[in-house]
């Protein structure tokens, strides 16, 4: 049987914004704390959120449910959800899901913000 494991959730900004740096398995287990604190920070008026998963070694379901949650969330608000930092494990579970055609994603925070400037915006992009 498992125990909870815990999730590190650091959120801090970077111009219009919102990073969030999770350490942990993203699992049943986390994925409530994750989906809660990614939800108050979009409706709280930041839709512009950058999920670096540098160090998350493993992603289950519930995670990518959160992921997409986060999104839809973020879209109806006129922002967007972009993912950093896979790890091999959990990009291949992205790309079998194939929700790789779903989020954008880069292989680092830096890579990101040099590519969005910041918020960016989501038109125009591929």
């Amino acid at each position: 049987m498992r125990m909870e494991t815990s999730m590190n959730v650091l959120r801090r900004n970077h111009d219009e914004l919102v990073i969030f740096d999770l350490d942990g398995d993203f699992d049943s287990y986390s994925a409530s704390k994750v989906k809660e604190e990614l939800r108050d920070a979009i409706v709280e008026g930041e839709p512009s959120v950058l999920i670096n998963l540098e160090n998350v070694p493993y992603i289950d379901s519930a995670g990518l449910g959160t992921l997409v949650s986060a999104l839809k969330t973020a879209r109806e608000r006129g922002g967007n959800v972009w993912l950093a930092g896979l790890a091999p494990q959990v990009k291949m579970v992205v790309e079998l899901t194939r929700l790789h055609f779903v989020f954008e994603i880069f292989d680092s925070v830096d890579k990101a913000l040099n590519e969005l400037g910041g918020a960016g915006s989501s038109e125009g992009r591929e």
